[in-house]
């Protein structure tokens, strides 16, 4: 049973797998006997490997793209407006989501919009550039709003840390940048995240990213 276990659970780096893709996996692999439930692989799995490669993983990517992020909701409230909540607990180092949009030079990005939902940052060649986010629905995803754009700021009480890494899928290389746990996050706790500005703007300032 430890054999399998230890197979199964090196195979989900920096998300945690659901009962489904558990069950996919061991079926993939074949394994008939001594084979541990996908419920209880799942309550011993933890983020494995390092930061760096967490942009390997196929199933991020398609997460990335789809935005079917799962274990978050969105509530709004009149005193403090939209706030992005868990609906699971989430282990420090694990992927949580993504900031998403269309990336545009910061030039660009000042024209576009004066609102939050621009994020400023210096790309792995040192150039400002600028993940679009200000409209509510991508024309990529016009089902649903995404994620990331709404997390709030807070400098005493963040639970994310961010992460810049380049993708390259199906021949399209692209800037992401990737909300990783940074602390235990449990059910309806608020996720949480230092803009690194001190205006309420992120006009004209460039988030300091570790790229990978």
């Amino acid at each position: 049973m430890k054999l399998h276990l230890e197979h199964v659970l090196s195979h989900f780096g920096r998300r945690r797998p659901n009962e489904s893709r558990v069950n996919a996996r061991i079926e993939s692999k074949g394994w008939k006997n001594n084979v541990p439930s996908a419920a209880r692989i799942i309550t011993k799995w933890k983020p494995s490997g390092p930061i760096e490669i967490a942009m390997d993983s196929e199933h991020i990517e398609q997460l990335i793209y789809s935005q079917r992020w799962q274990g978050l909701t969105v509530m709004s409230t009149l005193e403090q407006g939209k706030r992005v909540i868990a609906t699971r607990d989430f282990q420090p180092g694990e992927v949580v989501c993504d900031y998403h949009g269309r990336v545009v030079t910061a030039k660009e990005g000042r024209t576009i919009h004066k609102t939050t939902r621009l994020l400023f940052y210096k790309n792995c060649k040192g150039i400002s550039m600028c993940i679009d986010a200000h409209l509510p629905k991508r024309d990529c995803h016009l089902e649903k709003e995404t994620f990331g754009r709404l997390i709030n700021h807070s400098r005493n009480h963040l639970n994310l840390r961010h992460r810049a890494y380049r993708m390259n899928y199906n021949g399209e290389v692209k800037d992401v940048i990737l909300f990783i746990a940074s602390k235990s996050i449990s059910v309806n706790d608020e996720l949480l995240f230092d803009y690194s500005v001190q205006r309420k703007s992120f006009n004209g300032e460039c988030l300091k990213l570790c790229w990978f």
